[in-house]
Formats: structure tokens, sequence, C-alpha cells
């Protein structure tokens, strides 16, 4: 088993993005030095509690300071930005992080970050599908591209120059691509089966015990039906199957805390909304299997 870390961020929404950042970036040097293997970080654009607006330019921060921990999107929001610039920005930290990176992906849960960028009350699911093809689909091809869906086209015929490379976007560091984990609120969700069979991992939210859909007896039984199934078998050019469950490190919990926890916990003590509702350190266990 591995420890890993994921971080929403969750601030009081009246602090400085400029005192919050830096404390953000201490708390992953924390989790690099006490030696977990990985640290996710999200994402919102419309939410200053949860003020780290793009989780790539957040990570590219760690690149040189951090040695050994693997960096995660916890998520990307697909339907908020062009695939083109997914695929472009992913593979560039990829080589930065020298395969140190794992794309976490989502259609994004929050509404007013949809509104913000068109999307409210569209089928985002459908948005999101047709944006992790499309970003696949540019790893996987050479250039030009000639990409046309319902909601984006990716093309370079009209431009391209391949003499001295115009019109072709980087493909990643590792090959084929970063290993992909998605979000899932739900234990039975379909989104986690179809995951499944893609060979991507699901990540849990990180909510408190007391909330139905996400408390750990419903994420063990809903791993232990995916363990069940044929889809969570390893193929041979598959990553093993991991659940991340993450357990949101709060004072009253009653799991066992990871070596390393108090620290953090001590770290950022201060930091508990006015509530004592959540913590914004969360830690979480990641279950690799062997092949």
């Amino acid at each position: 088993m591995k420890l890993g870390t994921f971080m929403m961020p969750l601030h009081p929404p009246q602090r400085l993005p400029s005192e919050t950042l830096p404390e953000d970036r201490e708390a992953i040097l924390l989790a690099d030095k006490l030696g977990y293997s990985e640290a996710l970080v999200g994402e919102h654009v419309t939410d200053l509690a949860e003020n780290v607006t793009s989780c790539l330019m957040f990570l590219a921060s760690l690149v040189h300071d951090t040695k050994n921990i693997v960096l995660g999107s916890g998520t990307v929001n697909m339907p908020n930005s062009h695939p083109a610039a997914i695929a472009a920005q992913v593979a560039m930290l990829d080589h930065l992080l020298k395969g140190r990176f794992i794309f976490g992906i989502s259609p994004g849960g929050l509404m007013s970050d949809a509104e913000v960028f068109g999307n409210f009350k569209k089928d985002r699911n459908a948005i999101f599908l047709e944006s992790i093809n499309m970003v696949l689909d540019i790893w996987k091809m050479d250039a030009p591209y000639n990409l046309k869906g319902q909601f984006f086209e990716v093309t370079t015929e009209n431009t391209k120059i391949p003499e001295i490379g115009q019109g072709t976007i980087i493909k990643p560091y590792q090959k084929p691509h970063p290993p992909i984990v998605v979000t899932a609120v739900a234990p039975h969700s379909k989104g986690v089966t179809e995951a499944a069979k893609r060979g991507w991992t699901p990540i849990s939210a990180n909510l408190s015990e007391s909330c139905p859909t996400t408390s750990r007896s419903n994420w063990k039984a809903a791993f232990s039906k995916l363990q069940s199934t044929a889809i969570m078998k390893r193929s041979s050019d598959a990553r093993p199957a991991i659940s991340r469950l993450a357990s949101q490190a709060k004072e009253s919990s009653h799991a066992h805390p990871p070596p390393g926890a108090a620290e953090i916990r001590a770290f950022h003590k201060r930091e508990f909304r006015p509530s004592g509702a959540a913590i914004r350190f969360s830690y979480g266990l990641r279950a690799q299997r062997s092949r």
C-alpha cells in the first residue's frame, strides 16, 4: 500500500490567494519529505474558498522543488477548456516532471464554473467524453489534425508547415500518455464502470463520513463490485488497477492516520473553516494490486 494525498485546497473565502497559495505549496513539499507517493490538487475558477484556478499551473510551480512525489491534476475540468489546449498543457507538464504526473479528469461539479464557461444546463458528461477522446486522439495521431465533434473542432490542415514543426502538438513524456484517473461521486456510478473499461482508475470524493454517497462503507462496496468484474483485470499494456479512497483528515476521524498525518494536520490546524466542518488538507489511501 502507498500513501497519497488530495487537496482541494480549501480555505476561508476571505483569505488572499497570495497568502494561501504558498501554504498549499508548502503542504505538498512536506508530503514529499514525509514519503507520500502522490499528491493531487483540484481547481475551480469561480470559488474563493477553493482558489486554485488552474491545477496544472499550480503543479508546474512544484516541478523543481519536489523530488519523488508524483503530482496529479485533481482534476482538469474538461468542458471548461479546449481539448487542444489541455493536450498541449498536460503534455508539457508531463515533460517538466519527467513522468511524475497523473492526469485526473472530470466533467466538473461546480455549477458556477459551468455557467461562467457557458456549459450550465448543457450535457457536461457528453462534452467531457468528447473532450478526453479528442485529447487522446491528438496524442495518438500525427499532425495535421482533423477532428470534428459536436462541441469541439481540432485542425491544423490549413496552416501546417511540417519542415519547421508548425501545426504539431507535443506528445506526453509517458507513453502512450500519463495514467488517467477520473472522479466519481456515487459508489455505483456508471462512469466508474466505463472508466475501468478504459483502464482508468477512480478517485473518490473526500467528503465526510456522514455523507451517504461518499461514506467509506459505500466505497468499499463499490470497489468490491469492480474487483469482481473482468474489466478490472490487468491487460499487458495497462497499469495495475488502483483504488484511491480519500478520507477526510478530521479531528474526530476514527481512521488510523498514515505516517506524517500528524505533522500535516498540525501544519494546517489554523486552517479549519469557522464551522469546523472541513480541513483543507486530507490524506488518502492508494492500494495497488500486483500483476
